[in-house]
């Protein structure tokens, strides 16, 4: 996405978010909440706004950090390192009593890096590799910045009695997730880039197919 752009929808995002305590209410909604929660995509904090008895806006930030990972694919040894961050701007319908469903739009920085180097790096593609000094398979793994949000949860982020809550999250933000990267150092020249095209389908297969990433969160308000 142009730089522009992205940074335009930003700023637009986080207007919306520092606008939240100015919408408009129905006649009788009073107050609003705060919420953290842990789970997956990591640790979220957030603010709640009643509209209606039924209809709940949030934004929310949350972070996984960054965490890293080994394992191995086709004889090659990875190391990997993931990072994810998010805000998100979302409506909750309460559609019988603390049940409700989500929907909205989340902005994300997310990214799995890989890489392999060293003895842990024997093939690429259909061609096997002596590994010299200088020789390493990289790939990185990038969700997309905006794309929408579903979920189901349970427990009022705000709309209840004053006090602390006990709430829950489960759902999905959808995105198709792009890999790229390719082989450097003096072993590149031996290896053709059909090899390398098809070390990095077997990344894909494996864990660049990713579609969706889920939420599946636990934690509490506060309602004020």
């Amino acid at each position: 996405m142009h730089a522009t752009l992205r940074t335009l929808l930003l700023s637009s995002l986080t207007g919306l978010v520092l606008s939240l305590p100015l919408v408009a209410r129905a006649d009788g909604v009073r107050g609003g909440g705060v919420y953290t929660a842990v789970g997956v995509p990591g640790l979220i904090a957030g603010y709640a706004l009643p509209i209606t008895k039924t209809l709940v806006l949030r934004a929310d930030l949350s972070s996984l950090g960054s965490q890293s990972w080994s394992g191995s694919e086709s004889g090659n040894e990875y190391q990997g390192k993931i990072k994810f961050n998010r805000a998100a701007l979302l409506g909750d319908y309460h559609f019988a009593d603390n049940w409700r469903v989500t929907g909205g739009v989340t902005l994300q920085h997310g990214r799995l890096d890989i890489h392999s180097s060293g003895a842990g790096l024997t093939s690429i593609g259909d061609t096997a590799v002596t590994p010299q000094p200088g020789d390493s398979f990289d790939a990185a793994i990038k969700f997309p910045r905006f794309t929408p949000y579903l979920g189901l949860g349970f427990g009022r982020y705000a709309g209840s009695p004053q006090g602390w809550n006990l709430v829950g999250d489960a759902g999905v933000m959808v995105g198709k997730s792009k890999v790229s990267g390719g082989l450097s150092g003096p072993s590149a020249a031996l290896v053709s880039q059909t090899d390398v095209d098809k070390e990095l389908q077997k990344v894909r297969d494996g864990v660049g197919k990713v579609k969706v990433v889920p939420q599946l969160t636990l934690g509490a308000s506060y309602q004020y």
